[in-house]
């Protein structure tokens, strides 16, 4: 069996089976004491975890190795939504977008979306290297630039315009934006 010691002092409670409700006594030590059984129940649980793992992972080999011998056609132009900036995703820097477009046909319509505070200069980098579309909106960020809040999202989308504009390009009309994006009409 093996133990926690922390908390002292008055207000620390008791977790001893025989004083519940009981607070513990001045200057005395909290000890949590783990049990066997629940030892036990992790160990298999972490095996049961590696079980998973093991059993996704042959999954994905028998389908990637089924996908080469009879690779699927994806639609033509492909399109991919590039998205940096998100905790525990890739970052926000200009050499993971040179890696995320490295691989894409060369057809792709591609866009991005950043996350917080590297999105404007996400967005500039990805306008100047051919993005068809970027996204702007409160949930991806609520500010135009550092420490000044935007009103609303057509806020966030005039001042991606002006971006866009400044770069040397233009924003796409609402009937481009559906051909670009195989959207039917109205």
């Amino acid at each position: 069996m093996g133990s926690v010691t922390g908390l002292r002092g008055a207000d620390a409670p008791s977790l001893d089976a025989s004083r519940a409700g009981e607070t513990a006594e001045p200057n005395a030590a909290l000890t949590l004491t783990a049990r066997p059984g629940l030892v036990a129940r992790w160990s298999n649980l972490r095996w049961l975890i590696a079980l998973r793992s093991f059993a996704l992972f042959l999954l994905l080999w028998y389908g990637l190795s089924v996908w080469n011998a009879n690779p699927i056609q994806l639609p033509s132009p492909l399109r991919a939504n590039l998205v940096f900036g998100v905790p525990g995703g890739i970052d926000a820097t200009p050499d993971a977008l040179e890696a995320m477009l490295r691989p894409l046909p060369p057809d792709t319509h591609w866009s991005i979306t950043a996350v917080g505070r590297h999105q404007r200069r996400m967005l500039g980098i990805a306008i100047l290297r051919g993005a068809g579309g970027i996204r702007v909106g409160f949930e991806d960020s609520v500010y135009l630039r550092r420490g000044v809040l935007a009103a609303s999202n057509a806020e966030l989308v005039a001042d991606a315009c002006e971006l866009v504009r400044t770069l040397g390009r233009r924003p796409a009309t609402i009937d481009e934006a559906r051909e670009l994006l195989a959207c039917p009409g109205r």
